[in-house]
């Protein structure tokens, strides 16, 4: 029976020690990377959902990156930089987050209507119709575009620093060629599939800190509800989000922006 009670005791240690390593652990997920940070940084909260603020710095935190967002960041147009943006400037401006679902109820609903203002003598059998309620300009957040640059040395060194990236249109839902088709044949400004950018441009690394550039993609946001007909009348009906790439001058529009961290 001794014996007995010493394992059941055994297992229980074992167990408590598990559980609070794995808290441990999890907490730890959700602290930002000690080594991106000074030793006297004093981080708070925003209303970004991604962004800290570091009273010490008087500087924005990314989350996402693991690095600091310096003052200003660079409005891209036709692959040139066209001005200046302040880092506060750039966070109000609205930013899509492509894997949000934007629509509570399902996605399909099956009816028995038929569409009057169709005739299915003047096409095919089965063909799709969308009707776009919606198309905006917003950014979303973008991939690291360059290779990352150290500065270890006492003072500011600045860097020419190539950047390259690329985006491509996204839709909400799993779409057949046709229904496709009749989602880009109706979207009210120009549509375009992807759309990539390149350029060097000079970043300032302060001394002891790394950099890099982000690429944020300009992106049109179409929201609408797609149609399939059989015969004239409507056998299915999706809400449809697509969002596709801004070019100009035959380059992907966006925001470049500086990201630094500690070595």
């Amino acid at each position: 029976m001794e014996a007995a009670g010493m394992k059941t005791r055994y297992t229980l240690t074992l167990i408590l020690t598990f559980v609070l390593v794995t808290i441990s652990y999890f907490i730890s997920l959700q602290n930002v990377h000690a080594e991106d940070l000074d030793s006297t940084s004093q981080l708070v909260k925003t209303k970004y959902e991604h962004i800290l603020y570091d009273k010490e710095k008087g500087a924005y935190f990314d989350t996402r990156d693991n690095g600091y967002l310096p003052e200003v960041v660079y409005q891209v147009s036709g692959g040139k930089i066209i001005k200046e943006v302040p880092i506060e400037e750039y966070l109000e401006m609205a930013e899509e987050d492509p894997t949000k679902n934007e629509f509570q109820e399902s996605v399909v609903k099956l009816t028995d209507k038929t569409d009057t203002s169709i005739s299915p003598l003047a096409g095919p059998v089965v063909y799709y119709r969308y009707t776009e309620s919606s198309n905006v300009q917003t950014r979303i957040y973008g991939e690291r575009a360059s290779k990352i640059v150290e500065n270890p040395t006492s003072s500011t060194v600045r860097h020419a620093i190539s950047y390259s990236t690329s985006y491509s249109h996204e839709f909400n839902v799993s779409l057949g060629t046709e229904a496709k088709n009749a989602v880009i044949a109706s979207v009210s400004y120009t549509w375009v599939s992807s759309a990539s950018v390149s350029e060097t441009v000079e970043m300032d690394i302060p001394p002891g800190y790394w950099g890099y550039w982000r690429f944020d993609p300009l992106v049109r946001k179409s929201q609408g509800v797609l149609k399939k007909y059989n015969d004239g009348f409507v056998v299915s009906e999706q809400n449809v989000r697509v969002l596709y790439p801004v070019k100009r001058n035959g380059q992907l529009d966006g925001y470049l922006v500086p990201v630094q961290g500690k070595l």
